[in-house]
């Protein structure tokens, strides 16, 4: 009856850990992005900001869909697939989908 639970105990380990293996990561802020084998993809919100060097890649926070883009301190760069939406009068500066 032991060794049964042992096995059973190690099979249920090894399936966890399979499971974990190839769940899929992403990066966030200051996470590798570039080339080789520990690389990640960035997570939504972020994009690889890869210097013009190649020396690094690194996830950046960026703006998605509404996100402010405008003046002022608490403004985001909008993300590669969205740009900045200013309003005529500057009343809002919002990101949207390209």
């Amino acid at each position: 009856m032991l060794k049964i639970s042992i096995i059973l105990l190690f099979a249920i380990v090894a399936t966890i850990l399979s499971v974990e293996a190839n769940c899929k990561k992403c990066g966030t802020a200051g996470a590798f992005c570039g080339r080789g084998p520990n690389r990640v993809d960035c997570c939504n919100g972020f994009y690889c900001n890869i210097a013009p060097d190649d020396s690094s890649a690194v996830c950046t926070s960026c703006g998605t869909t509404g996100a402010f883009c405008g003046r002022g301190p608490s403004r985001v760069d909008c993300c590669p697939d969205y740009r900045c939406d200013i309003a005529p009068n500057d009343s809002y500066a919002n990101c949207v989908p390209n």
